[in-house]
């Protein structure tokens, strides 16, 4: 069993020990703890079942049969993790290493890690940071779970049911010239491509050595797939304003100081924020864990829509000021999805698909530049498909699916949008990595 704090009611006791949760799946046992455990937070965060998951590209509306779909630029968040930071003051949760990456034997296929080069993978620094995170139980933090390679492999399906077998956008069999596929150099990423791969094709990458599936990654350095606030002083500030200077955003300082009253700590503690305690709340959720019983459903409430603010404010700068601090959280990434779409544009793109696996920071920030952010924090497994079709008339269009739904981006009343006016609503916000490493130059000066 796993370890679980010693206040917990008879009743949750009782779901606990009974014949039917003690070996189930960990999803199963967290959708009984929200069901049958009434004195619980129930209350969920980010985290999507597996039935959400399989059905977030059905049911979705096809284009006028005047347009053909010719390319879809693919990211997505990952699956569930083990957490990053946990909680001090409370029972630890049991991160049993030799079970909690168990279970998804299914989503086990042949792929090579490399780099944007086609040469060894880069030095993954920043897994090697996370591995120096040794939860209680011996898991590293940070590390696809096998909810997580489940809630993947579910929306691999999805995409199936939707660019394989009803568009006949992509083949059937397994085509390495038709498929890109990038990843933040962090396994949890590199893994829920694998699983989301495998989804779509199975068995068929199982030793597989005419075609491998390779995923590239990048130096930590000159990552653009999530935002290097480490490199850059402003956007440094701006995360350190969101997360610990709480008067900036109305109404977290007051919920943080909540916060560590539940947690017994001083005012001045710093060890917490309010991203930091979601994060451990949210993976205990997703994995069947009982949450610390003094965060009821008030304090869940009020953590769920004050930390998506938090993380917006910290991507994008304050109200009125996107175009100022978009370009240095995301603005190498939107510099890439434009020449991507300039390539499209001269004919230059061989592949049909690109997908690129990343964080919920990049997904936050997209929808931002995109113009389609909804407030609320990326779930696991959530994506944005920026499908692009060729009318007519020749020219190119383009529409995005959020979770799969269709969104009017830049607030047009156009769901279909010409290429060309993407890519010119993109560039205010797009710079390239010299201009981002010259910003940071000069933002070091002015200190």
């Amino acid at each position: 069993m796993h370890c679980i704090s010693l206040v917990l009611s008879r009743r949750l006791v009782a779901v606990l020990t009974s014949s039917a949760v003690t070996e189930c799946d960990p999803v199963l046992l967290y959708n009984r703890l929200h069901v049958e455990c009434k004195g619980m937070a129930t209350i969920n965060l980010d985290n999507p079942s597996l039935e959400e998951i399989g059905s977030t590209y059905k049911n979705i509306p096809e284009v006028d049969s005047k347009f053909q779909l010719k390319f879809v630029m693919f990211f997505g968040r990952h699956g569930a993790r083990t957490p990053i930071r946990t909680l001090p003051n409370v029972e630890q949760v049991l991160w049993d290493k030799e079970t909690i990456f168990s279970g998804a034997e299914h989503t086990e296929i042949d792929y090579e890690i490399c780099s944007l080069d086609g040469g060894s993978r880069p030095e993954p620094v920043v897994e090697n940071i996370y591995r120096k995170v040794i939860l209680n139980g011996g898991a590293f933090g940070g590390q696809l779970t096998g909810v997580g390679m489940k809630q993947a492999y579910q929306l691999g399906q999805s995409l199936k049911s939707y660019y394989v077998d009803q568009l006949k956008f992509l083949s059937s069999e397994f085509t390495a010239k038709d498929i890109y596929i990038r990843s933040t150099n962090i396994n949890r990423c590199i893994e829920t491509g694998r699983c989301v791969i495998a989804g779509v094709y199975g068995k068929q990458l199982k030793s597989n050595s005419v075609e491998p599936l390779k995923v590239h990654v990048d130096h930590a350095n000159r990552e653009v797939l999530y935002p290097q606030e480490h490199l850059h002083p402003s956007l440094k500030q701006m995360w350190h304003q969101a997360q610990h200077a709480p008067d900036f955003i109305p109404g977290s300082a007051a919920l943080i100081k909540k916060v560590k009253e539940l947690l017994a700590l001083p005012d001045d503690d710093k060890r917490i924020d309010l991203t930091g305690v979601k994060d451990d709340l949210s993976t205990r959720m997703v994995h069947g864990f009982p949450i610390p019983p003094q965060f009821g459903n008030d304090v869940i409430e009020s953590l769920k829509e004050m930390s998506p603010k938090v993380l917006q404010y910290a991507l994008g700068g304050p109200p009125g000021e996107q175009v100022k601090y978009l370009p240095i959280s995301i603005g190498t990434l939107l510099h890439l999805i434009r020449e991507v779409f300039q390539k499209l544009k001269e004919g230059k793109l061989k592949e049909k698909m690109h997908l690129y696996f990343c964080h919920d920071t990049t997904l936050t920030a997209l929808l931002v530049a995109l113009g389609i952010f909804d407030g609320d924090w990326p779930p696991l497994c959530c994506s944005i498909s920026l499908e692009v079709y060729q009318g007519v008339d020749d020219k190119l269009y383009t529409r995005v699916l959020y979770r799969g739904k269709v969104q009017r981006m830049f607030r047009k009343a156009d769901e279909l949008l010409p290429l060309d006016t993407v890519m010119e609503e993109l560039r205010p916000f797009s710079i390239t990595w010299d201009e981002f490493l010259l910003s940071a130059q000069r933002a070091q000066e002015m200190r």
